[in-house]
This record gives structure tokens, C-alpha cells and sequence, in this order.
């Protein structure tokens, strides 16, 4: 017998092997003994039983291991590498398309360390199925890995879409895009924003720094963030309607449309933040930075058709 904590476990001796199976609540020892007699004979020393607290998976992307942009008929790979101390029971990317649902994907599991990968077919990937992806658009993407109780997740990474051709105006390239710049600064805020809630809302489930005091100063900052954002996109929108630009050029409009829209979800996604709801402030989030980066998209074409046309952009038209 196998003797756990004074209690016999009976060995089923098959040959020289000997084999018991035990439940193990708390921490302990054993020995192995035999009865001759009636007497209990010790066959060896106490061995001693530790439970070792089980420890959250880890998780993390190997490729491309950062954010990503990419035509809408590429296929962007990715590839997650876990690991366990005992077993990942559950491997699941999650995704989801300009703010849209966020959708499941199964990944193989049930290992202590697992490496897997699954491309993004970014030409049949849409929000509804139906419309292909177009410059501008946001694929939001992360991990989760689960073992017996304790889940993990990974950071959230981003595909935008961008056109064919990565085309640039002459007057970019020598620097003379300040305009650009700050749209281009606008929409790396905004990510930021989410960026910085996802990492708010990792470390609540993680119990990594979940208390209400941390939490909820955070959560005030970044509504406060995102309102005074709101307010510089509007701003933009706002010059190129006083100079009358969006009467004249359609492309323009655009713009100036994909600001306004922006702005206006920023609204719901700054009260969302500011009433601790950072799950909900997620997806408004997305959704402003997509029309922000197709608000890029469309910028970036207007300087190219300036510079081919008024080589490069100069004049009042080009400041405008």
C-alpha cells in the first residue's frame, strides 16, 4: 500500500510494478509500506506533496507581431505560440471587422504548448460577407488561451487596409504634407485610445491591477482623451468647410464626411469609457479610428491628384 496522510491507498502490483491512484487536496506526504503479519512494514522514506498554484496560460503572437497594413486581396498570416504548466484546454482568435461583432476562431489545443497559425484571406474577409474590404478598413484582432480556470489574452493587434499602389506626393516627400501629418497623427491617437483600453480591460481580468480606484482614474483619463480628440477631428472638418473646399471636389467631401462620422462615435465611445464600460467603448472605438484611416486613405489620394496635376500641390489650392 501507498500510504498518504496515515490513510492506505492499496497498490495493484502488476509484476515489479506496483501502480495507485489518489486525490490530492492540500499539501502532504507519503511512503510506501507493506503488511506482514498484521504489521505495517515502511518499504521507504516520507516523500513530501506540494500544491503548486496553477498558473495562467502564456500567450502571444509570433507573426507579424505587430500591427499591419495590408491591400484588400492579400492574405495576412498570423501565428500564436502558448504555453501552459500543466494543458491549454481552449485556443480562440478573436477578430472583428471596422467595430463590427467580434467573431470566433477555433484553434488546435489541448497541449501544454501549442503553435498554430491561421491567415486572414483578407479579399473574403468583410464586415457583412457581401461588400469587400476597401482602403481604410480595420481588422482588430487577439488571442485567448484557456486552461482549467485561469485565462489569458493577448494584445490587440490591428490590419488596416490600404490601396494597391502606396503612392506619395512629391510635396510629402520633401516634407511639405504638414496637413497629412496631423491626420495621420489623429488616427495614431485613436489607436492609442484602444490600444490603451484593451490593456485597461487585460489587466481587470488578469486581476493584475483591477481595483476600482486604478480602474475607474483610467477609465476618466481616457474619456477625457477621447472627448478632446473628438474635438480636434471636428476641427479639421470644420477648416476645410470654412474654406469652401467641399463644394468643389468631390474627394474632399469625402474627407471631410469620414471626419464627421468619426467624431460622431467618438461621442458614445468617450461616455461609454467615462461609465467604466470598457468592453462596450471598444467597438465605437474601432469604428472611429476606420473612418479616420479611410479619411487618411482619401487625404493621401487628394495630394497625389494635386501633385500630378498643379505640380505639387503649390499655391492657394496646395495650402488649402
Amino acid at each position: 500500500a501507498i500510504i498518504v496522510d496515515d490513510d492506505a491507498v492499496t497498490l495493484d502490483v502488476d509484476g515489479t510494478t506496483a501502480t495507485a491512484t489518489f486525490t490530492l487536496a492540500e499539501d502532504g506526504q507519503y511512503f510506501v509500506a507493506s503488511t506482514v503479519g498484521g504489521e505495517r512494514i515502511r518499504l521507504t522514506d516520507d516523500y513530501f506533496i506540494t500544491i503548486l498554484e496553477d498558473q495562467a496560460p502564456e500567450i502571444a503572437f509570433l507573426r507579424p507581431g505587430r500591427d499591419w497594413s495590408a491591400s484588400r486581396i492579400e492574405e495576412v498570416t498570423t501565428r500564436i505560440s502558448g504555453e501552459d504548466d500543466f494543458r491549454i484546454d481552449r485556443l480562440e482568435l478573436r477578430y472583428s471587422v471596422n467595430g463590427g461583432e467580434w467573431r470566433s476562431v477555433e484553434l488546435d489545443a489541448n497541449s501544454p504548448a501549442v503553435e498554430v497559425d491561421h491567415v486572414f484571406f483578407l479579399e473574403s474577409l468583410s464586415e457583412d460577407d457581401a461588400e469587400p474590404l476597401v482602403p481604410g478598413d480595420l481588422v482588430s484582432y487577439y488571442a485567448v488561451a484557456e486552461d482549467r480556470v485561469n485565462t489569458a489574452r493577448t494584445d490587440m493587434f490591428f490590419v488596416d487596409v490600404q490601396p494597391f499602389d502606396r503612392r506619395y506626393s512629391q510635396s510629402q516627400q520633401s516634407g511639405g504634407g504638414g496637413q497629412g501629418g496631423q491626420q495621420t497623427e489623429v488616427s495614431d491617437r485613436q489607436r492609442e485610445i484602444i490600444i490603451s483600453t484593451w490593456n485597461l480591460i487585460r489587466e481587470q481580468s488578469d486581476k493584475r491591477r483591477g481595483d476600482d480606484a486604478y480602474v475607474n482614474d483610467n477609465a476618466a483619463l481616457l474619456s477625457r482623451l477621447q472627448e478632446t480628440l473628438r474635438g480636434q477631428v471636428e476641427t479639421l472638418a470644420e477648416r476645410a468647410e470654412a474654406r469652401e473646399l467641399t463644394a468643389s471636389d468631390d474627394e474632399i467631401a469625402r474627407f471631410v464626411e469620414h471626419l464627421r462620422a468619426a467624431a460622431e462615435i467618438m461621442t458614445p465611445a468617450s461616455q461609454l469609457l467615462a461609465e467604466i464600460d470598457l468592453e462596450a467603448a471598444l467597438s465605437p472605438e474601432q469604428e472611429a479610428l476606420q473612418h479616420l484611416l479611410a479619411a487618411e486613405a482619401v487625404f493621401n489620394d487628394i495630394n497625389v491628384s494635386m501633385s500630378n496635376n498643379r505640380g505639387g500641390g503649390g499655391g492657394q489650392a496646395g495650402r488649402d
